[in-house]
Protein backbone atom coordinates (compact mmCIF):
# COMPACT_ATOMS: atom_id res chain seq x y z
CA UNK A 1 0.00 0.00 0.00
CA UNK A 2 3.15 2.51 0.77
CA UNK A 3 3.93 1.93 -2.79
CA UNK A 4 0.91 2.89 -4.22
CA UNK A 5 0.92 5.93 -2.46
CA UNK A 6 4.95 6.77 -3.90
CA UNK A 7 3.60 5.86 -7.74
CA UNK A 8 0.44 7.74 -6.71
CA UNK A 9 2.54 10.46 -5.90
CA UNK A 10 4.85 10.66 -9.10
CA UNK A 11 1.40 10.28 -11.23
CA UNK A 12 -0.27 13.40 -9.68
CA UNK A 13 3.04 14.96 -9.95
CA UNK A 14 2.96 14.66 -13.99
CA UNK A 15 -0.55 15.26 -14.01
CA UNK A 16 -0.16 18.49 -12.41
CA UNK A 17 2.13 19.74 -14.50
CA UNK A 18 0.44 18.38 -17.58
CA UNK A 19 -3.62 18.85 -17.06
CA UNK A 20 -5.84 21.70 -16.09
CA UNK A 21 -5.32 24.57 -16.69
CA UNK A 22 -2.14 24.32 -18.83
CA UNK A 23 -3.63 21.69 -21.03
CA UNK A 24 -6.15 24.77 -22.16
CA UNK A 25 -3.10 27.05 -22.04
CA UNK A 26 -1.33 24.71 -24.73
CA UNK A 27 -4.36 24.72 -26.56
CA UNK A 28 -4.73 28.27 -26.70
CA UNK A 29 -1.30 29.04 -27.91
CA UNK A 30 -1.44 26.43 -30.48
CA UNK A 31 -4.45 28.78 -31.60
CA UNK A 32 -7.53 26.10 -30.58
CA UNK A 33 -11.13 26.78 -31.38
CA UNK A 34 -14.03 26.49 -28.52
CA UNK A 35 -14.69 22.69 -30.47
CA UNK A 36 -10.95 21.59 -30.34
CA UNK A 37 -11.55 22.43 -26.46
CA UNK A 38 -14.58 20.48 -26.28
CA UNK A 39 -12.64 17.73 -28.55
CA UNK A 40 -9.78 17.29 -26.34
CA UNK A 41 -12.69 17.39 -23.21
CA UNK A 42 -13.89 14.81 -24.14
CA UNK A 43 -11.18 12.21 -25.86
CA UNK A 44 -10.33 11.21 -22.39
CA UNK A 45 -14.05 9.79 -22.35
CA UNK A 46 -14.26 8.39 -26.04
CA UNK A 47 -10.87 6.59 -24.87
CA UNK A 48 -12.68 4.79 -21.74
CA UNK A 49 -15.59 3.09 -24.02
CA UNK A 50 -13.65 0.00 -25.08
CA UNK A 51 -12.60 -1.25 -22.27
CA UNK A 52 -15.98 -2.70 -21.62
CA UNK A 53 -14.80 -5.19 -24.46
CA UNK A 54 -11.05 -5.44 -23.30
CA UNK A 55 -12.36 -7.15 -19.41
CA UNK A 56 -11.67 -10.53 -20.86
CA UNK A 57 -8.03 -9.28 -21.90
CA UNK A 58 -7.77 -7.72 -18.13
CA UNK A 59 -8.74 -10.75 -16.14
CA UNK A 60 -6.57 -13.15 -18.43
CA UNK A 61 -3.65 -11.35 -17.12
CA UNK A 62 -2.40 -12.45 -13.42
CA UNK A 63 0.27 -9.76 -12.94
CA UNK A 64 -2.00 -6.64 -13.35
CA UNK A 65 1.85 -4.35 -12.54
CA UNK A 66 2.26 -5.16 -16.27
CA UNK A 67 -1.13 -3.71 -17.52
CA UNK A 68 -0.47 -0.72 -15.15
CA UNK A 69 2.91 -0.30 -16.03
CA UNK A 70 3.00 -1.01 -19.68
CA UNK A 71 0.28 0.70 -20.99
CA UNK A 72 0.77 3.50 -18.11
CA UNK A 73 4.07 4.09 -20.17
CA UNK A 74 1.66 4.84 -23.56
CA UNK A 75 -0.19 7.12 -21.25
CA UNK A 76 2.19 9.19 -19.53
CA UNK A 77 4.62 9.84 -22.07
CA UNK A 78 2.21 9.56 -25.30
CA UNK A 79 0.80 12.64 -23.94
CA UNK A 80 4.33 14.46 -23.38
CA UNK A 81 5.25 13.38 -26.44
CA UNK A 82 2.17 14.87 -28.34
CA UNK A 83 2.48 18.23 -26.68
CA UNK A 84 5.87 18.44 -28.38
CA UNK A 85 5.48 17.62 -31.40
CA UNK A 86 2.92 19.96 -31.67
CA UNK A 87 4.98 22.88 -30.49
CA UNK A 88 6.98 22.43 -33.58
CA UNK A 89 4.29 21.41 -36.41
CA UNK A 90 2.56 24.09 -38.19
CA UNK A 91 -1.17 24.34 -37.68
CA UNK A 92 -3.54 22.65 -38.48
CA UNK A 93 -1.32 19.95 -37.94
CA UNK A 94 -0.29 20.73 -34.50
CA UNK A 95 -3.54 20.48 -32.94
CA UNK A 96 -4.22 17.10 -35.34
CA UNK A 97 -0.87 15.66 -33.93
CA UNK A 98 -1.98 16.54 -30.78
CA UNK A 99 -5.58 15.47 -29.86
CA UNK A 100 -4.02 12.04 -31.77
CA UNK A 101 -1.55 11.70 -29.32
CA UNK A 102 -3.57 12.72 -26.44
CA UNK A 103 -6.31 10.07 -27.48
CA UNK A 104 -4.23 7.37 -27.92
CA UNK A 105 -2.64 7.69 -24.22
CA UNK A 106 -6.03 8.10 -22.78
CA UNK A 107 -7.14 4.99 -24.74
CA UNK A 108 -4.47 3.08 -22.91
CA UNK A 109 -5.97 4.42 -19.86
CA UNK A 110 -9.12 2.16 -20.35
CA UNK A 111 -7.37 -0.66 -19.02
CA UNK A 112 -5.14 0.28 -16.62
CA UNK A 113 -8.40 2.18 -14.67
CA UNK A 114 -9.80 -1.67 -14.31
CA UNK A 115 -6.80 -3.22 -13.53
CA UNK A 116 -5.49 -0.80 -10.71
CA UNK A 117 -9.16 -0.91 -9.31
CA UNK A 118 -9.29 -5.01 -9.37
CA UNK A 119 -5.47 -4.56 -7.58
CA UNK A 120 -6.25 -2.22 -4.84
CA UNK A 121 -9.71 -4.42 -3.94
CA UNK A 122 -7.17 -7.11 -3.52
CA UNK A 123 -4.88 -4.97 -1.50
CA UNK A 124 -7.06 -2.88 0.94
CA UNK A 125 -9.06 -4.38 3.11
CA UNK A 126 -12.86 -3.23 3.04
CA UNK A 127 -12.57 -1.73 6.75
CA UNK A 128 -9.81 0.28 5.83
CA UNK A 129 -10.67 1.97 2.37
CA UNK A 130 -12.31 5.01 3.75
CA UNK A 131 -9.09 6.43 5.50
CA UNK A 132 -6.77 4.78 3.45
CA UNK A 133 -7.58 5.73 0.27
CA UNK A 134 -8.56 9.10 2.14
CA UNK A 135 -4.70 9.31 3.37
CA UNK A 136 -3.62 8.42 -0.12
CA UNK A 137 -5.63 10.87 -2.09
CA UNK A 138 -3.88 14.06 0.51
CA UNK A 139 -0.45 12.90 0.15
CA UNK A 140 -0.81 12.15 -3.96
CA UNK A 141 -2.96 15.33 -4.21
CA UNK A 142 -0.44 17.32 -2.38
CA UNK A 143 2.23 15.94 -5.10
CA UNK A 144 -0.45 17.64 -7.39
CA UNK A 145 -0.17 20.85 -6.10
CA UNK A 146 3.99 20.72 -6.47
CA UNK A 147 3.43 20.02 -9.96
CA UNK A 148 0.88 23.22 -10.71
CA UNK A 149 2.79 25.37 -8.85
CA UNK A 150 6.08 24.24 -11.07
CA UNK A 151 4.12 24.33 -14.12
CA UNK A 152 2.84 27.99 -13.33
CA UNK A 153 6.41 29.10 -12.20
CA UNK A 154 7.64 27.66 -15.77
CA UNK A 155 5.26 29.50 -17.69
CA UNK A 156 5.94 32.26 -15.83
CA UNK A 157 9.51 32.29 -15.97
CA UNK A 158 9.89 31.45 -19.90
CA UNK A 159 7.05 33.23 -22.02
CA UNK A 160 5.37 31.58 -24.99
CA UNK A 161 6.92 28.16 -26.55
CA UNK A 162 9.40 28.31 -24.34
CA UNK A 163 7.52 27.72 -21.39
CA UNK A 164 5.57 25.03 -22.96
CA UNK A 165 8.69 23.25 -24.48
CA UNK A 166 9.70 23.28 -21.01
CA UNK A 167 6.83 22.12 -19.73
CA UNK A 168 6.39 19.13 -21.73
CA UNK A 169 9.86 18.00 -20.90
CA UNK A 170 9.08 18.23 -17.48
CA UNK A 171 6.11 16.34 -17.83
CA UNK A 172 8.18 13.96 -19.90
CA UNK A 173 10.97 13.05 -16.79
CA UNK A 174 7.96 12.89 -14.15
CA UNK A 175 5.81 10.32 -16.44
CA UNK A 176 9.24 8.19 -16.73
CA UNK A 177 9.46 8.15 -13.13
CA UNK A 178 5.90 7.00 -12.49
CA UNK A 179 6.49 4.49 -14.83
CA UNK A 180 9.58 3.32 -13.38
CA UNK A 181 7.50 2.73 -9.62
CA UNK A 182 5.59 -0.39 -11.42
CA UNK A 183 8.05 -2.88 -11.03
CA UNK A 184 8.42 -2.04 -7.40
CA UNK A 185 4.88 -2.79 -6.38
CA UNK A 186 4.27 -6.35 -4.73
CA UNK A 187 2.92 -8.83 -6.78
CA UNK A 188 -0.65 -9.65 -5.62
CA UNK A 189 -1.78 -12.07 -8.85
CA UNK A 190 -5.19 -11.81 -9.62
CA UNK A 191 -7.51 -14.10 -7.61
CA UNK A 192 -7.46 -17.79 -9.43
CA UNK A 193 -4.65 -16.92 -11.83
CA UNK A 194 -1.31 -17.72 -11.06
CA UNK A 195 0.47 -17.84 -7.75
CA UNK A 196 -1.13 -14.84 -5.29
CA UNK A 197 1.06 -13.52 -3.06
CA UNK A 198 -2.24 -12.90 -0.76
CA UNK A 199 -3.62 -15.52 -0.04
CA UNK A 200 -8.09 -15.82 -1.08
CA UNK A 201 -10.56 -17.04 1.50
CA UNK A 202 -13.25 -17.77 -1.08
CA UNK A 203 -16.73 -17.70 -0.12
CA UNK A 204 -19.20 -20.82 -0.63
CA UNK A 205 -20.49 -20.19 -4.56
CA UNK A 206 -24.00 -20.23 -3.87
CA UNK A 207 -23.01 -17.42 -1.15
CA UNK A 208 -20.95 -15.61 -3.78
CA UNK A 209 -23.58 -16.01 -6.28
CA UNK A 210 -26.65 -14.83 -4.01
CA UNK A 211 -24.01 -11.67 -3.08
CA UNK A 212 -23.72 -11.06 -7.03
CA UNK A 213 -27.51 -10.96 -7.65
CA UNK A 214 -27.75 -8.94 -4.70
CA UNK A 215 -25.09 -6.24 -5.21
CA UNK A 216 -25.63 -6.25 -9.54
CA UNK A 217 -28.44 -3.81 -9.53
CA UNK A 218 -27.38 -1.56 -6.78
CA UNK A 219 -24.01 -1.25 -8.95
CA UNK A 220 -26.08 -0.69 -12.23
CA UNK A 221 -27.98 1.96 -10.05
CA UNK A 222 -25.14 3.62 -8.80
CA UNK A 223 -23.02 3.88 -12.36
CA UNK A 224 -25.98 5.20 -14.37
CA UNK A 225 -26.69 8.52 -11.89
CA UNK A 226 -22.90 9.16 -11.94
CA UNK A 227 -22.58 8.84 -15.32
CA UNK A 228 -25.34 11.66 -15.16
CA UNK A 229 -23.33 13.42 -12.31
CA UNK A 230 -19.98 13.12 -14.80
CA UNK A 231 -22.41 15.01 -18.16
CA UNK A 232 -23.42 17.95 -15.55
CA UNK A 233 -19.88 18.16 -14.52
CA UNK A 234 -18.88 18.21 -18.03
CA UNK A 235 -20.84 20.68 -19.01
CA UNK A 236 -18.90 23.60 -16.95
CA UNK A 237 -15.50 21.99 -15.16
CA UNK A 238 -13.34 21.49 -18.21
CA UNK A 239 -14.33 25.33 -19.31
CA UNK A 240 -12.90 27.05 -15.55
CA UNK A 241 -9.98 27.64 -17.78
CA UNK A 242 -11.70 29.66 -20.33
CA UNK A 243 -13.18 31.69 -18.16
CA UNK A 244 -9.96 32.24 -15.82
CA UNK A 245 -8.20 33.45 -18.95
CA UNK A 246 -10.66 34.94 -21.22
CA UNK A 247 -12.87 37.29 -19.36
CA UNK A 248 -11.17 37.58 -16.02
CA UNK A 249 -7.83 37.31 -17.75
CA UNK A 250 -5.47 35.60 -15.57
CA UNK A 251 -1.81 35.05 -15.58
CA UNK A 252 -0.39 31.98 -15.48
CA UNK A 253 1.46 33.01 -12.04
CA UNK A 254 -2.61 33.57 -10.76
CA UNK A 255 -3.44 30.34 -12.21
CA UNK A 256 -0.58 28.26 -10.41
CA UNK A 257 -1.99 29.68 -6.97
CA UNK A 258 -5.26 29.18 -7.48
CA UNK A 259 -4.90 25.32 -9.03
CA UNK A 260 -2.75 24.69 -5.83
CA UNK A 261 -5.69 25.85 -3.84
CA UNK A 262 -7.95 24.06 -5.07
CA UNK A 263 -5.90 20.57 -5.22
CA UNK A 264 -4.45 21.23 -1.61
CA UNK A 265 -8.30 21.38 -0.76
CA UNK A 266 -9.04 18.26 -2.45
CA UNK A 267 -6.23 16.40 -0.43
CA UNK A 268 -7.35 17.91 3.11
CA UNK A 269 -10.95 16.87 2.02
CA UNK A 270 -10.08 13.46 1.20
CA UNK A 271 -8.19 12.71 3.93
CA UNK A 272 -10.45 14.12 6.66
CA UNK A 273 -13.59 12.51 5.65
CA UNK A 274 -12.16 8.77 5.13
CA UNK A 275 -12.82 7.69 8.37
CA UNK A 276 -16.06 9.28 8.71
CA UNK A 277 -16.71 7.62 5.39
CA UNK A 278 -15.44 4.20 7.19
CA UNK A 279 -18.18 5.03 9.70
CA UNK A 280 -21.23 6.12 7.89
CA UNK A 281 -20.83 4.91 4.33
CA UNK A 282 -20.73 7.03 1.25
CA UNK A 283 -24.00 8.46 1.17
CA UNK A 284 -23.25 11.29 2.90
CA UNK A 285 -19.95 11.51 1.96
CA UNK A 286 -20.56 11.67 -2.14
CA UNK A 287 -23.95 13.99 -0.68
CA UNK A 288 -22.10 16.58 0.47
CA UNK A 289 -19.46 16.59 -2.10
CA UNK A 290 -22.03 16.59 -4.78
CA UNK A 291 -23.78 20.06 -3.32
CA UNK A 292 -20.10 21.57 -2.89
CA UNK A 293 -19.48 21.17 -6.50
CA UNK A 294 -22.61 23.00 -7.52
CA UNK A 295 -21.14 26.58 -6.27
CA UNK A 296 -17.72 26.86 -8.25
CA UNK A 297 -19.21 27.59 -11.79
CA UNK A 298 -22.07 30.47 -10.07
CA UNK A 299 -19.02 32.11 -7.86
CA UNK A 300 -16.44 31.81 -10.90
CA UNK A 301 -18.98 34.18 -12.71
CA UNK A 302 -19.72 35.84 -9.66
CA UNK A 303 -15.85 36.81 -9.52
CA UNK A 304 -16.62 39.00 -12.29
CA UNK A 305 -17.55 41.69 -9.73
CA UNK A 306 -16.23 39.79 -6.46
CA UNK A 307 -12.56 39.57 -7.48
CA UNK A 308 -9.66 37.80 -6.14
CA UNK A 309 -11.41 37.00 -2.90
CA UNK A 310 -14.60 34.78 -4.46
CA UNK A 311 -12.01 33.11 -7.28
CA UNK A 312 -10.31 31.56 -4.08
CA UNK A 313 -13.21 30.48 -2.48
CA UNK A 314 -14.48 29.26 -5.92
CA UNK A 315 -11.38 26.75 -6.11
CA UNK A 316 -11.43 25.95 -2.60
CA UNK A 317 -15.21 25.09 -2.62
CA UNK A 318 -14.49 22.99 -5.83
CA UNK A 319 -11.15 21.30 -4.43
CA UNK A 320 -13.11 20.29 -1.13
CA UNK A 321 -16.37 18.61 -3.53
CA UNK A 322 -13.90 17.06 -5.72
CA UNK A 323 -12.11 15.22 -2.79
CA UNK A 324 -14.96 14.04 -1.42
CA UNK A 325 -16.76 13.01 -4.68
CA UNK A 326 -14.09 11.36 -5.34
CA UNK A 327 -12.88 9.00 -2.53
CA UNK A 328 -16.52 8.10 -2.81
CA UNK A 329 -17.10 7.06 -5.71
CA UNK A 330 -14.45 5.08 -6.12
CA UNK A 331 -14.58 2.70 -2.91
CA UNK A 332 -18.54 2.71 -4.09
CA UNK A 333 -17.43 1.28 -6.97
CA UNK A 334 -15.31 -1.19 -5.25
CA UNK A 335 -18.19 -2.28 -2.58
CA UNK A 336 -20.82 -2.56 -4.97
CA UNK A 337 -19.21 -5.08 -7.97
CA UNK A 338 -19.25 -8.72 -7.56
CA UNK A 339 -19.49 -11.30 -9.27
CA UNK A 340 -17.41 -10.82 -12.21
CA UNK A 341 -15.62 -8.04 -10.55
CA UNK A 342 -13.62 -6.45 -13.82
CA UNK A 343 -16.74 -6.37 -15.74
CA UNK A 344 -18.92 -4.25 -13.53
CA UNK A 345 -15.78 -2.02 -12.61
CA UNK A 346 -15.21 -1.97 -16.50
CA UNK A 347 -19.02 -0.99 -17.00
CA UNK A 348 -18.79 1.93 -14.14
CA UNK A 349 -16.20 3.34 -16.27
CA UNK A 350 -17.51 3.10 -19.40
CA UNK A 351 -20.82 4.52 -18.21
CA UNK A 352 -19.01 7.22 -16.53
CA UNK A 353 -16.57 8.06 -19.79
CA UNK A 354 -19.79 8.29 -21.97
CA UNK A 355 -21.43 11.11 -19.56
CA UNK A 356 -18.44 13.10 -19.91
CA UNK A 357 -17.89 12.32 -23.65
CA UNK A 358 -21.07 13.99 -24.57
CA UNK A 359 -21.10 17.22 -22.41
CA UNK A 360 -17.74 18.60 -23.72
CA UNK A 361 -19.01 18.14 -27.18
CA UNK A 362 -22.12 20.07 -26.59
CA UNK A 363 -20.65 22.88 -24.78
CA UNK A 364 -16.88 23.21 -26.20
CA UNK A 365 -18.82 25.58 -29.03
CA UNK A 366 -21.44 27.50 -26.39
CA UNK A 367 -17.99 28.19 -24.58
CA UNK A 368 -17.08 31.65 -26.59
CA UNK A 369 -20.53 33.51 -26.20
CA UNK A 370 -22.55 31.44 -23.36
CA UNK A 371 -20.27 30.58 -21.10
CA UNK A 372 -22.10 31.79 -18.21
CA UNK A 373 -25.21 30.65 -18.98
CA UNK A 374 -23.47 27.37 -19.19
CA UNK A 375 -22.27 27.43 -15.95
CA UNK A 376 -25.05 28.43 -14.46
CA UNK A 377 -27.61 25.21 -15.82
CA UNK A 378 -24.57 23.14 -14.97
CA UNK A 379 -24.20 24.68 -11.51
CA UNK A 380 -28.30 24.25 -10.80
CA UNK A 381 -28.56 20.45 -12.52
CA UNK A 382 -25.27 19.43 -10.01
CA UNK A 383 -27.41 20.83 -6.95
CA UNK A 384 -30.73 18.97 -8.11
CA UNK A 385 -28.56 15.54 -8.31
CA UNK A 386 -26.62 16.23 -5.12
CA UNK A 387 -30.69 15.61 -3.43
CA UNK A 388 -31.35 12.96 -6.13
CA UNK A 389 -28.59 10.82 -4.70
CA UNK A 390 -29.08 11.81 -1.32
CA UNK A 391 -32.66 11.11 -1.30
CA UNK A 392 -33.70 8.79 -3.36
CA UNK A 393 -30.30 6.49 -5.81
CA UNK A 394 -28.16 6.51 -2.79
CA UNK A 395 -30.26 5.03 -0.54
CA UNK A 396 -31.50 2.31 -2.96
CA UNK A 397 -28.39 1.13 -3.81
CA UNK A 398 -26.92 1.80 0.25
CA UNK A 399 -29.86 1.96 2.68
CA UNK A 400 -28.93 4.21 5.13
CA UNK A 401 -25.35 3.82 4.81
CA UNK A 402 -22.14 1.00 5.19
CA UNK A 403 -23.93 -0.65 7.75
CA UNK A 404 -27.04 -1.27 5.87
CA UNK A 405 -24.75 -3.78 2.70
CA UNK A 406 -25.06 -7.10 3.29
CA UNK A 407 -21.59 -8.84 4.07
CA UNK A 408 -19.26 -9.06 1.20
CA UNK A 409 -17.92 -12.05 -0.05
CA UNK A 410 -14.72 -12.69 1.17
CA UNK A 411 -11.83 -11.45 -0.82
CA UNK A 412 -7.77 -11.17 -0.53
CA UNK A 413 -8.86 -7.61 -0.40
CA UNK A 414 -11.66 -7.82 2.54
CA UNK A 415 -10.40 -10.89 4.57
Amino acid sequence: MRMSVYEGSLYNLWFGLLAGNYLTALLLHLHATGLDLGVVAALPALAMLPQVVLVARVRAVADRRWICGGLGAVHRLGWALGGLAALFLPRPWNLIAFECAYGLAWLAMGPINIAWAAYMDDVVALRIRGRYFGMRTGVTQAAAVIGVLMGGLILQVLPGGRGFLALMLAGLAAGVANVAMWPLHPRVDAPGRGSPTVAAVPAPARDGAAQGRRCASPHRRAAVFFAVWTFVQSLAVPFFPVALEGPLHLAYGELALLGAAAVLATALAAAAVGRWQDRRGELDVAAYGMALLAAPPVLIWAALRGGTGVLVLAHLVFGAGTGMVMLSSFTLNLRLAAGSREAQLAVWYAASGLGSLIGPLLAGPLTTTHIWALFAAASAASMALAAVWRWWVGPSCLGRGATDLPPLAVTPGTA
